[in-house]
């Protein structure tokens, strides 16, 4: 499901076609339905706020799969799946039909039902960052509805500032762009091989790296039979590394790259049931820096280090030391 962080971009603009544009007609239909607020539902509020709508989305699907992309990507689906119950409930209560009402029921809610049992299910959000996200995105018409009581002029700039701090603060930077697939590769490809094999770390000033302790994973890792895959939990939480995979590295070619779904599937079963030794796994997490810089912690066996990592030319360079620890 490469696409996925992408999907409440076009799940939003088709939403807000039905809404404006065919068949239209939902500004009209909302005044009627919540007089009460008639004053503060103007075209420029209608405007601002999907404006930033999409803005937001744009900056979810950017992130990409991180951690805080992810639960910027469950907190928005929980936002437009309670939009798309408002338009059923709103439907309901004035017997007519509430433009945006079939986008929402067939596009927010299967959205929001298969995004929180796939990030769950391959342990890429824990079940509190879920319920977080839930809440939060389910909050929304609660405080919409508080911010029209207080009436247009008064309520909604603070409501459209917030929002936008929202959405720069979801926007990718420097830090964040460290963890792209391309990038992930890249520092797996730089660890793996010092990690399993000895070699030097490319580092800045050039120095040699000390070794990793136990490499040889209790004398089970033989130089001249070296295992052919080595299967890595990256940025997954302690306790979801402990039963899961997403990418792999092939040591022959010294090539990285991410599990499918049906691949990572297997990769579980398999640990569950034992049969992927201890030179077969590793693990990665990362601490993206404001300045671009990447702090890596990388466990191989039963040792593990630490260090801060620069991208010269695409590749990770090592700035400063590397702590070694052992476990």
């Amino acid at each position: 499901m490469g696409s996925l962080m992408w999907w409440p971009l076009a799940a939003a603009s088709l939403h807000i076609a039905e809404e404006f544009v065919f068949p239209g007609g939902f500004a009209e239909w909302d005044r009627g339905y919540r007089s009460a607020y008639r004053a503060s539902i103007t075209p420029r509020l209608h405007l601002v706020m999907n404006g930033l709508l999409i803005l937001a989305c744009v900056a979810v699907g950017s992130n990409g799969r991180t951690p805080s992309g992810v639960a910027a990507w469950l907190t928005l689906a929980a936002l437009l799946a309670s939009n798309a119950v408002f338009h059923l409930v709103g439907t309901i209560k004035t017997r007519s039909y509430s433009p945006g009402l079939v986008t929402g029921l067939l596009l927010y809610v299967p959205m929001a039902v298969v995004g929180y049992a796939h990030f769950l299910g391959a342990h890429e959000a824990s079940a509190g960052t879920a319920l977080a996200a839930a809440a939060l995105g389910g909050s929304y018409h609660l405080w919409s509805g508080m911010a029209h009581a207080r009436r247009a002029r008064r309520a909604a700039p603070a409501i459209v500032l917030g929002i936008l701090a929202i959405g720069v603060a979801l926007q990718p930077t420097p830090a964040t762009a460290a963890s792209s697939p391309d990038r992930v590769a890249a520092m797996i490809e730089t660890f793996m091989p010092w990690a399993i094999e000895g070699r030097d770390l490319p580092a800045d000033p050039p120095r040699p790296a000390p070794a990793l302790p136990h490499r040889s994973c209790g004398g089970r890792l033989d130089p001249q039979h070296l295992p052919e895959t080595v299967y890595v939990s990256w940025d997954l939480s302690a306790e979801a590394q402990h039963a899961a995979c997403n990418w792999k590295y092939d040591v022959k070619t010294s090539r990285a790259t991410p599990l499918s779904r049906e691949e990572a599937d297997d990769v579980t079963e398999r640990i569950t049931a034992g049969t992927i030794p201890s030179e077969g796994r590793a693990f990665f997490h990362s601490a993206p820096q404001r300045d671009g810089q990447v702090k890596l912690t990388a466990g191989y066996c039963w040792g593990s280090a630490t260090g801060t990592f620069a991208f010269r030319e695409g590749r990770p360079v090592l700035v400063g030391e590397l702590a070694i620890h052992g476990y």
